[in-house]
């Protein structure tokens, strides 16, 4: 997994990330705002540069595709795995590539800064329930925004890992559950639902960053951070 800044991007480096993109991609970044730019330009270059190398191939030559649930994948390579996610000049994409005769398996990962939060005691209630709004109603205020925003992007990874939308499992079982001040957890294999598992990382003080893994219940991840500065393909890829 990476996570990276747009603000760390210079002139030159924003001219390589350009130039891996296809046409789509420029277009989305060409119709932002300036202040917009550098984080889309960011977000689809670190996917293309990081899957490109985990296959072996030039980020230009990368395709993508939706399949159920709208979640996309990269045409002709059932064994890679990935999810991205960026919050205000945070990116952070996660990926995996695994044998062609193991079992599919799901990531999610979701990346939060920290933000205001007007009623937070009320949005906890409505998103997780009446135990989840009294536990975040009993903390102080920085640790009841803090089990908040851990209790969001762990939802999130884990709707990603699957495809789908997080407002139509909000206030269901479906979603995790999270315990007091845990890191990381699982969930065993039981009818009809597959085993799973799950971290947390506090990478920054205002990011929450959460990773999920649909169909495992073993995850070890390993977090590189900063731009990536790959020289080994040509910038006209």
């Amino acid at each position: 997994m990476r996570l990276c800044r747009a603000g760390d991007l210079d002139p030159a480096l924003a001219r390589r990330y350009y130039a891996v993109l296809d046409a789509g991609d420029r277009e989305r970044v060409d119709r932002l705002r300036p202040g917009q730019r550098d984080p889309m330009l960011l977000a689809r270059a670190l996917l293309r540069i990081e899957l490109a190398r985990a296959l072996g191939t030039a980020p230009g030559a990368l395709r993508f595709e939706r399949g159920p649930g709208g979640k996309p994948f990269v045409a002709g390579a059932p064994q890679l795995c990935f999810n991205l996610s960026h919050s205000g000049d945070w990116a952070a994409l996660a990926w995996l590539v695994h044998p062609a005769p193991t079992p599919a398996v799901g990531l999610g990962v979701d990346l939060e800064c920290v933000r205001p939060v007007r009623n937070l005691v009320r949005l906890a209630t409505r998103c997780f329930g009446e135990a989840e709004g009294a536990l975040v109603a009993a903390l102080p205020a920085p640790a009841a925004l803090a089990r908040f925003r851990a209790r969001w992007t762990l939802a999130e990874a884990s709707v990603k890992a699957r495809g789908g939308s997080l407002a139509r499992v909000l206030g269901t079982p479906e979603l995790p559950q999270l315990p007091s001040d845990a890191r990381s957890g699982g969930r065993s294999p039981a009818e009809g639902r597959a085993p799973a598992s799950w971290q947390l990382l506090l990478p920054a003080p205002e990011l929450t960053l959460a990773l999920w893994l649909e169909g495992s219940a073993v995850f070890r991840s390993h977090l590189s951070r900063g731009l990536p500065l790959r020289h080994w393909f040509p910038v006209a890829a």
